[in-house]
């Protein structure tokens, strides 16, 4: 799989750090790959309005 830049920095920054910490408690194996069980949509923006600009 070839991730985009933009992928590659959501999952450094969000994804990493959340299976860091939710491995354990979801009884999940630590050297399983996030993206098997995170789903983030296509359109996921963390520019903090959700993807979305206020009118």
């Amino acid at each position: 799989m070839v991730l985009t830049r933009e992928r590659r920095e959501l999952m450094r920054e969000w994804v990493g750090p959340l299976h860091d910490a939710l491995h354990r408690p979801l009884g999940v194996a630590e050297q399983t790959d996030p993206r098997g069980y995170f789903r983030v949509p296509k359109n996921f923006s963390d520019d903090g309005w959700g993807g979305r600009r206020p009118s």
